[in-house]
């Protein structure tokens, strides 16, 4: 129907959570639907990951503008679009990835392709008048995701090291999203007074990642601290942990070790380390255990750390190829 039809993009720089230049993309049909789509960017980014085109421009935002990509947006990618069924949702990325053309998306910018394909979508789910989350599913939806709480954070500060980026706790047996958050928000600040008690009365700080800051080094005595908290909250019978190890942050390839706690480790003296974890504590998983080029390592992961799920982030990297290989090896 020719309503489904694009009849404009147009792209915006604006600032992420961290203050960072991002693109903003604003669909719209010649039915008047709009979809407006915006790529995220982490922190903590593997070397496979789609690129992120920024300026490099010194005297512009410290150099991470993304006017290149906005511009690549409006003089490439638009006039390619333009007239493409909005409902058509495998075309359009079809063309995105022909118009760029290389495998990390660095001639266009993965930013400005994400933003237009997530705009596209969602203009498709306007023309529906659907929700984004009910356009997408094929069927009726009878559970929705667990939320997670980023809750202490790892990272370089003032007198020491922490290792592993992120220590989650997922309410996980919590009967609705309602009770979820209640769980999670309670415990969070449980664990900001933990921490200020084992700091003789002075206030947990602000990690990394919007987390707390931690007030030690090992991570076992995190984990005793998010333990403490959730018990003095009454929750520990409903949450488990999430660990975000991000290891090719402490990988040192020369070497083949990881940095950790002041001394180098191998990758089977880290699995251990995990183990002992995740046989200490109840996960629902470990998120990259081991850098993102050890594929054997990482079927050996799978095998030790066997009270809990591994997640390849920084391995897989949503790529199709990459998943399949780790779906062939287990």
């Amino acid at each position: 129907m020719k309503n489904n039809c694009i009849r404009s993009i147009r792209a915006r720089q604006l600032l992420d959570c961290k203050g960072r230049p991002a693109i903003e993309v604003d669909v719209i049909t010649e039915g008047g639907a709009l979809g407006r789509g915006s790529a995220p960017t982490g922190s903590s980014v593997g070397m496979y990951e789609a690129c992120v085109l920024r300026d490099d421009d010194p005297s512009r935002f410290m150099g991470m503008s993304v006017f290149k990509a906005i511009a690549n947006i409006h003089n490439i990618i638009a006039p390619a679009l333009m007239g493409m069924d909005v409902m058509d949702q495998q075309a359009i990325d079809q063309r995105l990835i022909e118009l760029d053309g290389t495998a990390n998306k660095c001639k266009l910018g993965g930013n400005a392709i994400y933003s237009v394909s997530l705009a596209c979508l969602k203009a498709a789910a306007c023309t529906m008048n659907m929700p984004l989350y009910k356009y997408m599913a094929p069927r009726e939806i009878k559970t929705l995701p667990v939320p997670t709480f980023n809750t202490i954070n790892g990272g370089h500060y003032k007198n020491f090291s922490l290792p592993f980026q992120e220590y989650t706790a997922v309410p996980y047996k919590a009967k609705s999203i309602p009770e979820a958050v209640e769980i999670g928000c309670v415990f969070f600040h449980a664990a900001g007074e933990v921490i200020k008690e084992r700091q003789g009365g002075a206030a947990a700080g602000t990690g990394n990642y919007w987390g707390w800051a931690p007030p030690v080094a090992d991570p076992r005595e995190i984990f005793n601290i998010m333990q403490e908290a959730a018990e003095r909250c009454g929750v520990a019978d409903k949450i488990c942990y999430v660990l975000d190890c991000a290891c090719s942050e402490m990988y040192n390839a020369q070497r083949d070790t990881y940095n950790f706690m002041g001394r180098e480790i191998d990758a089977d003296e880290m699995l251990g380390v995990l183990k002992e974890l995740t046989t200490s504590y109840d996960f629902l998983y470990v998120e990259d255990p081991l850098e993102e080029n050890d594929w054997d390592g990482w079927q050996k992961a799978v095998k030790v750390l066997d009270r809990t799920m591994v997640v390849g982030d920084d391995l897989t990297v949503t790529n199709v190829e990459k998943l399949k290989k780790g779906y062939e090896m287990n």
